[in-house]
């Protein structure tokens, strides 16, 4: 599918080529609705001049295409100029696409002047979007540190407690073994006893 971007350069493309098609005072009509062409090509291409963000187009490119559009209309403008009547037509017709040349120029400096004061604005947003941003990356990042001072806090009071749990391990196994060390005293006293009284 092609966009109206792509569109306008086949059109373009095509006024040219009926542009150097036109051979003399008989083609008055065709040169006409050349003329009628070329215009319309001028106001799609200031709609694209004022939302090029929307038909994907660069400033550098529009500026080229500004510029073919603008050598194309003064040269149907005169080629329509001996074709309405002579050299008088002619030089009437140079002047008439002079002065729309004046004003295209013209309307080229405020429609770019437009241009900067939407990229302006544009840059602006986009400044504020990324100061929104760095803030909550900031706040993300202070939670985080938080968090994982908390995860260090509760992995030492985790340690401590481990600690803890090991030194009181320890003193029962060692009241164990003194416990069993009794019991093995105990016995064996118990059987000395028993030996002896035997004996006697």
């Amino acid at each position: 599918m092609t966009s109206a971007a792509q569109q306008w350069e086949v059109d373009f493309a095509k006024a040219r080529e009926t542009l150097d098609s036109l051979s003399g005072p008989g083609d008055e009509w065709q040169a006409n609705k050349l003329g009628e062409s070329v215009e319309a090509l001028a106001e799609r291409l200031a709609l694209m001049e004022r939302r090029p963000v929307d038909f994907a187009v660069g400033h550098g490119e529009l500026a080229r295409r500004r510029a073919e559009l603008e050598t194309l209309r003064r040269e149907v403008g005169a080629v329509r100029g001996p074709m309405g009547g002579g050299q008088g037509g002619g030089a009437a017709a140079a002047g008439a696409a002079g002065g729309s040349g004046g004003m295209s120029r013209l309307e080229q400096q405020r429609e770019t002047m437009k241009e900067h004061d939407r990229m302006l604005a544009d840059l602006g947003r986009g400044v504020g979007r990324l100061k929104t941003q760095s803030a909550m990356i900031n706040e993300e990042t202070s939670l985080h540190v938080r968090l994982l001072d908390d995860m260090e806090g509760d992995a030492e009071r985790a340690s401590s407690g481990l600690r803890t749990e090991a030194r009181h391990a320890e003193k029962i196994r060692e009241k164990s073994k003194t416990f069993n060390l009794y019991v093995i005293i105990l016995v064996l006293s118990i059987i000395l006893a028993i030996l002896v009284f035997s004996g006697l």
